[in-house]
């Protein structure tokens, strides 16, 4: 996974930090499981009797101040959360599997409506999912990028919130990364992903 220091590097953010890490997987759920994980990282019946080995799991945010948001201080939350998530599988071809199974699970839930994000003891969190279009900076070993927006009330703060959702795989490894902010600043989850995956030796 990439450091504070190497995120705020990919991303220009200047205080991104570490708040918290697990080697387990998430316990959130979401009103669409054939979607998979497109709704965050790591969720739970998305990753069970994929035959993965273990994983590490980390959520950062950043609450720098920046010029593009002038909102940040009125609304009280951080400017960027991201969370990344390595996942090992036993060989490369599992690990290519899970993706390309992740792959057509995300696709499906392109703007077929809501799919809602929910853990016990938080309100839930529905979100509109789209593809960003098949560009180079977006797009990572042939797994799409998708574009996930709040869907609701435009006025509520919490409906600024835009993620962009990467997932992609070198050797037997699978990366997960998701980056969530006010405005449409941060849509560099595929080059997060594609940093994380360089760090993979290559045999």
């Amino acid at each position: 996974m990439l450091t504070p220091e190497e995120l705020n590097a990919a991303l220009g953010t200047s205080e991104m930090k570490a708040v918290s890490d697990s080697t387990t997987l998430m316990t959130r759920n979401t009103s669409r499981p054939e979607c998979g994980s497109v709704v965050d990282t790591g969720i739970k019946s998305a990753y069970e009797g994929s035959g993965y080995r273990a994983l590490q799991y980390q959520f950062n945010q950043d609450d720098g101040e920046h010029a593009y948001n002038p909102r940040e201080h009125v609304f009280g939350v951080p400017q960027v959360r991201l969370s990344q998530m390595v996942t090992a599988f036993p060989d490369s071809a599992r690990a290519d599997k899970f993706a390309a199974d992740e792959a057509g699970k995300w696709r499906q839930c392109i703007g077929s409506g809501v799919v809602t994000l929910s853990q016990e003891g938080q309100d839930n969190a529905d979100f509109r999912i789209s593809e960003v279009k098949l560009k180079p900076q977006y797009t990572v070993q042939g797994v799409l990028t998708v574009d996930m927006r709040r869907a609701g009330d435009p006025n509520v703060p919490d409906m600024l919130w835009t993620c962009f959702h990467s997932l992609g795989a070198k050797r037997n490894i699978v990366a997960d990364v998701m980056i969530c902010d006010s405005y449409l600043a941060h849509n560099e989850s595929a080059k997060v992903l594609e940093r994380i995956l360089s760090k993979v030796p290559a045999k």
